[in-house]
């Protein structure tokens, strides 16, 4: 997603830029104009070489215990380590898995010794699945409209390639929402929540209490919020200080989260249970 809203970024700016700069100031920018299909080339070598190394390495590290998340995270971190890029190469690793490579999901396995899931609350995933069927619907249409007013065909395939790479990171969602479980491990929590929220790892030592929670939850500093288009009926309240790192490994202060599950109470007890234990 980082990396495609870079490139969304860019190809707007573009596009942007050389509709209002005047004619007459165009020399340097013609030049530049000359470049994007180098760019365009390179981001796409770029997007292919991680495609085809995942799928070769991932599917080495799959038949070895079938768990995905795993196999993901240990082939692009061990290709990118050092580097800052492992973050976005991962979530663009798992955007192309879950869309396009996942077979047979009920066969996958991810740590933890209880798992719980949060497609079915409110309807969720059946509403994700709504959204793709809604642009898929109206996108053949309207990108032939686009096509028949657009200034510079070039501009109106830009914009079917968006749309195109857009519906593919919502199929990845739907997938991965049906499939990723929030688990219980031995010292955490382990909060998976489709491919676009970053993943949390959440020790118990730093959890306060559990309880039910309603859905008119707004924005706010240190509240974590998981929800989709389910509705959230849990919040784990941290310690006064805690913090957890982000999806770049940076420790963040974080006094609530909040998550829609399917089986609230089931979790609630669950967490309780482990936190008496522990405790």
């Amino acid at each position: 997603m980082f990396a495609g809203i870079g490139r969304k970024h860019w190809l707007a700016g573009f596009a942007f830029g050389s509709l209002i700069i005047p004619n007459g100031s165009k020399d340097l920018w013609r030049g530049i104009e000359r470049l994007w299909p180098v760019l365009a080339l390179v981001q796409g070598a770029l997007e292919l070489y991680l495609l085809v190394y995942m799928v070769r390495r991932v599917a080495a590290l799959m038949r070895m215990d079938g768990n995905a998340d795993e196999a993901l995270s240990t082939a692009i971190r061990g290709r990118f380590a050092g580097t800052g890029f492992a973050p976005v190469a991962l979530f663009e690793a798992r955007i192309w898995y879950y869309a396009l490579f996942m077979r047979r999901g009920e066969r996958l396995r991810f740590a933890g010794q209880q798992h719980f899931s949060y497609d079915k609350n409110d309807g969720n995933v059946s509403n994700q699945f709504a959204l793709i069927m809604v642009m898929l619907f109206e996108m053949p249409l309207s990108h032939f409209m686009l096509h028949l007013v657009a200034v510079r065909p070039w501009m109106a395939w830009t914009v079917d390639i968006l749309s195109v790479w857009s519906v593919l990171y919502l199929v990845a969602e739907y997938r991965a929402s049906q499939w990723r479980p929030v688990s219980l491990d031995a010292g955490a929590v382990l909060i998976r929540y489709g491919v676009f929220a970053a993943d949390r790892v959440v020790p118990y030592h730093l959890i306060e209490s559990v309880a039910r929670c309603g859905d008119d939850v707004s924005r706010q500093r240190g509240l974590l919020r998981y929800r989709q288009f389910g509705s959230m009926n849990v919040e784990i309240r941290l310690k006064a200080g805690s913090k957890l790192a982000n999806v770049f490994g940076r420790a963040q202060p974080v006094s609530r989260i909040c998550i829609s599950l399917d089986k609230p109470d089931a979790f609630i007890d669950a967490v309780r249970g482990r936190l008496a234990a522990s405790g």
